[in-house]
């Protein structure tokens, strides 16, 4: 995997969302998103598939933004009710795919630090806000350093009676490789 660590336990997570949909880890299970340039795992309801996406806000309608701030240094996206993009700086990493935001949870955001993630709950087939999965993946408290994000995903399980494994990691900080303009 392209610059990923497995991320250590000690630091806590309150206040910090990255990417963590429990959803699309176990929609995409055993797959993840390693080129720098497409870094994001998303699912394509069309074609019933998994797919590496880029960053929706290095092309908004051909627009490259980026930020350059140090007090908010991460670009995120998410989509209106009407489904118009949206891109702003954080202070903290953070991103979703495509798919959760733009398909499933128009409109819908998480600013509750305890629950900073949303997700798609396909049991009560609605939008919910969650804790981050790597706040407490079998009783360890993951987190990355400050030019990384915090991704969660699921391998397959090693056996047919086994359950999935949660993958904490540290993958690096989403820039756009060409810059057109600034948030």
């Amino acid at each position: 995997m392209f610059g990923v660590a497995v991320a250590v336990a000690i630091f806590g997570l309150l206040g910090q969302a990255h990417a963590a949909s429990m959803y699309m880890a176990k929609l995409c299970r055993g797959q993840t998103c390693t080129d720098p340039n497409f870094p994001i795992l998303d699912y394509d309801p069309q074609a019933q598939t998994c797919t590496c996406s880029a960053h929706p806000c290095w092309d908004d309608a051909g627009a490259v933004h980026y930020c350059s701030s140090s007090s908010n240094p991460y670009l995120e996206f998410s989509y209106t009710s009407d489904r118009k993009l949206t891109c702003r700086c954080l202070d903290r990493p953070w991103y979703n795919a495509r798919h959760i935001l733009h398909d499933l949870c128009p409109g819908h955001n998480c600013e509750k630090p305890e629950h900073p993630v949303l997700d798609w709950d396909e049991n009560r087939r609605k939008c919910i806000c969650r804790a981050h999965p790597c706040s407490n993946l079998d009783g360890i408290e993951h987190y990355c350093p400050a030019d990384k994000v915090l991704r969660y995903r699921e391998d397959e399980a090693e056996t047919r009676w086994a359950q999935p494994k949660g993958v904490c990691e540290c993958i690096p900080k989403m820039d756009a490789r060409s810059v057109r303009s600034e948030l």
